[in-house]
Parts: structure tokens; C-alpha cells; sequence
């Protein structure tokens, strides 16, 4: 039975994404980078330098005008593999840059149900944490555009179930498919590397970590001890992260199969490649790390929970009407500022009574935002937060367990009206997450805050 719910949540958000998902037909943000770069990838193996404002010619069909040079790029290539698989389905148009992120931002929520019904035991928290996902603006307008990081994000989540389930070796191919995407995955290879060493380490207390969801149960006693040293489990950890960097490794293999890759010395042998190629990588490194603009929508990560500066994807209006046609990240903010209030509980409550559930949720968190919060100077936008939110919705539904399991509140009546008044926001910014074309005065009733301007 559960499943069937799960199935119709996953429906549900998969309507939400696709239906009218070629409008506008225009490349939204970024996509003028990822939608371009993966037409070029996925005809010749590597992104090429476009012609001076090739926008206008791309978006009518005209979209074989690439040089013969190979760009420079700021991101591996996985994921424009992947948004120029749905563009060689279903032709180079708005629709078919956007199909490949809107259905792995359907599978998504379906993930994020087996994450909570696995750690929580609940069918109906997986549930409403599914539907909680499926409705919220920022996950809708991740999924609905032809960026990366709807792509990290899920492979990072279905990286995380994997561990819960003891896939380990599945875990760091599916992390290294991550990295492929963006380099953010990096920290996850790393903080899940150091959580494996202490599980097959026994390091944890086996009295700490209990089940939300059932009475008293050890968690840890349910692990089998495979390894009898901790430098066995030290050298099984770092042969997974290294499995995560071969993956992410072979993801090049179009740079090292084309003569004209970028960095790439003209008739090197194969050690020289490699010495290219990380040499391009500490380019990029560099680039990454001193990126510093005064972009409009730039926001210290810090803010993110609370959507204090959404990002503008898209903004048109009629010189010659009062209509209107926008595109914001803006989460749900009913939603997301009830995670950070439920954030906070769960944060107390571990301090006082510490969880394995918890605990994934926390390194999921320290993983995904905790860099950007310590490197304050690049720059930064809230739809970033997609990579996170999976983890605080999961803390909303360990807040919730906890208050369930008291006497003091009625959780019942309250997560109703919780979830009713959060689908009917949905409905509320609907307008602004999908760019229908709406009066100016109906878009700046959407500003509660000045910020959101």
C-alpha cells in the first residue's frame, strides 16, 4: 500500500514538472551556458566556443552554428550528457533541454520517500515528505530548468540511500557519478568515506543511536563487523574513494579521446594527458574558488533556509501592456521556514538524545552547506539550496515523529494545516515559478519581503 502512495506522490510531482515545461522558449538563466554546451557535447564529445549572441539563433532550431574551437568549462561533463540526451530525444528546443531535469527531479521525490521510510519506518512521514518536495517552488523550478544541479542532488540522495542499505560499493559509483556533475559531490565522497570508517569500526556507541518510529532499538547492533582492524577499515574507505575518483575520472574520456580538448598538449602520450588534465583541473579549481561578482542575486549561503534572496531565472514583460512573464527560485516559504524552526528542534534534540536519522541528516547538511557558509567571499545564489533540501525536509519529518510521540501538541491537526496551507501557496506562486503571464501588480503582491524583488 505504501508504495501505491509513493507512486501517485511521484506522479504527482512528475504533472508538476512536465506539464507545460517547454514554456518559455527561451534559454532561462544559465541554460544559455548548459543548454548550448550539451548540444555541442553530445554531437562532438567536447563543449565549443558559440558565435557572438547565438541565443536568438538557437532557440528558433538553428543550432549547428558552434565553432570548430573547444571551450573552456566550469563543470564536468556528466551532466550535459545528460540535458543533450534529451535533446537529441525529443530535438534541440526548450523542451528538450528541460525533459532530463524534470524527470530526474521526479525520481527525486521518489528517493527521498525510500530515504525516509528507511530511516524513520514511516509511510505516512515518507509520504508527506515526498508530496512536501514535490510542491515546493524551488525544487519545481530546478526541475523545470536545464541546470546541473537537480542532477547532483539526485545522485548524491539515491549516493546516501545506498549507504543506508549497506550498497557501499554502489554508494562511491553513484557518489563518483555525482562528482561528475559538480564538484560539490566532493564533500559527500569525503564525509560518508569518514562516517563508513567508524560504522565498520564499531566506533559508534551502540548505545546512541536509536530508530525514530519504534521503541527503543539499537541501530549499530544490526551491523555486521566485516573488518577485525581499523586500518582494514581505513583501506576499505579510501578504495571507495577512490572508486568515486575513477568513476569521476572516466567521465572524461571524450577529453582524452579528442585531439582538440582543451589543455590538452598536441601529440602527448598518455602520462601527459593525464598531467593536462589535472593541471586543468587546478585551473578550474582557481577559477572556482576566486569567482567574486557583484551579481544581482548573489547571497551568503546563510540566508538560503529562510529564501531571503531568491534568484531571478527569468523576467519579460510587454513594453506595451501591464503583462507580465517571471521565473524565480523562491521556495515555498511556509515550507522552508518551517524547516528552519524544525531545524533547530532537531538540532536540541540530538544534543539531548542523538539519532541515527539525525546523524544522516547532519552530515548531509555539513556536506552540502556547511563549505559555502566558511567560504563567504564567492559567490552564491539561493537555488544552491537545492542540494540541501532534501535533508532539511528529513529533519522536518524527525521533528515531527517527536512531537508525535507527546502528549503537549496536537501534531495531527497541526501538520494538516501545515500541509494544506503550503499546497495552497503552491497554487499562490504558481505564476512565478512557471513564467504564466500575470499583471504587474499581481507579481509584486508575490514580494512579501523586499528581498524578493
Amino acid at each position: 500500500m505504501k508504495y501505491l502512495s509513493y507512486l501517485a506522490i511521484t506522479v504527482l510531482a512528475g504533472l508538476l514538472r512536465i506539464i507545460n515545461l517547454a514554456h518559455p522558449n527561451h534559454l532561462v538563466f544559465d541554460e544559455t551556458y548548459y543548454a548550448k554546451d550539451a548540444w555541442a557535447y553530445i554531437n562532438t564529445g567536447l563543449e565549443r566556443v558559440w558565435p557572438e549572441d547565438p541565443n536568438a539563433q538557437f532557440v528558433t532550431g538553428e543550432v549547428d552554428i558552434y565553432l570548430d574551437q573547444a571551450s573552456i568549462v566550469a563543470h564536468p561533463p556528466l551532466g550535459k550528457l545528460l540535458i543533450g540526451i534529451g535533446m537529441k530525444i525529443f530535438g534541440p528546443n526548450s523542451f528538450g533541454w528541460r525533459i532530463m531535469p524534470a524527470l530526474f527531479g521526479t525520481a527525486l521525490v521518489f528517493i527521498l520517500m525510500l530515504l525516509i521510510d528507511h530511516l524513520l519506518h514511516s509511510p505516512i512521514l515518507a509520504s508527506l515528505g515526498g508530496l512536501y518536495l514535490s510542491v515546493d517552488g524551488l525544487a519545481l523550478v530546478m526541475s523545470r530548468t536545464a541546470l546541473l544541479d537537480i542532477f547532483l542532488t539526485f545522485f548524491i540522495l539515491v549516493a546516501v540511500l545506498l549507504y543506508l542499505k549497506k550498497h557501499y560499493i554502489w554508494m562511491f559509483i553513484v557518489f563518483g557519478l555525482a562528482m561528475s556533475i559538480k564538484w560539490s559531490a566532493l564533500w559527500f565522497i569525503i564525509g560518508f568515506c569518514v562516517l563508513l570508517f567508524f560504522q565498520l569500526n564499531h566506533r559508534f556507541d551502540s548505545n546512541l543511536f536509536q530508530i525514530e518510529g519504534l521503541k527503543p532499538q539499537i541501530v549499530m547492533s544490526r551491523l555486521n563487523r566485516p573488518f577485525r582492524n581499523w586500518y582494514e577499515s581505513l583501506v576499505f574507505s579510501i578504495s571507495g574513494f577512490l572508486t568515486s575518483i575513477s568513476v569521476y575520472s572516466l567521465s572524461w574520456w571524450t577529453w582524452f579521446s579528442i585531439p582538440d580538448a582543451p589543455n590538452k598538449p598536441v601529440g602527448g602520450n598518455f602520462i601527459n594527458n593525464v598531467l593536462a588534465l589535472i593541471n586543468y583541473h587546478i585551473e578550474r579549481l582557481n577559477f572556482h574558488i576566486e569567482l567574486e561578482s557583484n551579481h544581482s542575486y548573489a547571497t551568503s549561503a546563510l540566508g538560503w533556509p529562510l529564501q531571503i534572496r531568491p534568484t531571478y531565472f527569468f523576467y519579460e514583460q510587454n513594453p506595451l501592456s501591464e503583462f507580465t512573464q517571471s521565473i524565480t527560485s523562491l521556495g515555498n516559504p511556509l515550507l522552508w521556514w518551517t524547516m528552519t524552526v524544525a531545524m533547530i528542534f532537531v538540532f536540541i534534540k540530538f544534543m539531548l538524545q542523538p539519532s541515527y536519522s539525525t546523524m544522516i541528516m547532519g552530515v548531509g547538511l555539513i556536506c552540502g552547506w556547511f563549505p559555502w557558509i566558511f567560504i563567504p567571499s564567492r559567490t552564491q545564489f539561493t537555488f544552491y539550496a537545492i542540494l540541501i533540501e532534501p535533508f532539511f525536509i528529513l529533519g522536518l519529518m524527525i521533528a515531527i515523529s517527536s512531537l508525535a510521540r507527546t502528549r503537549y501538541l496536537p501534531t495531527v491537526i497541526i501538520t494538516t494545516v501545515l500541509i494544506i496551507t503550503i499546497i495552497g501557496l503552491t497554487f499562490y506562486f504558481w505564476p512565478i515559478w512557471t513564467g504564466q503571464i500575470i499583471t504587474h501588480d499581481y507579481l509584486y503582491d508575490h514580494f512579501w519581503i523586499p528581498s524578493w524583488i
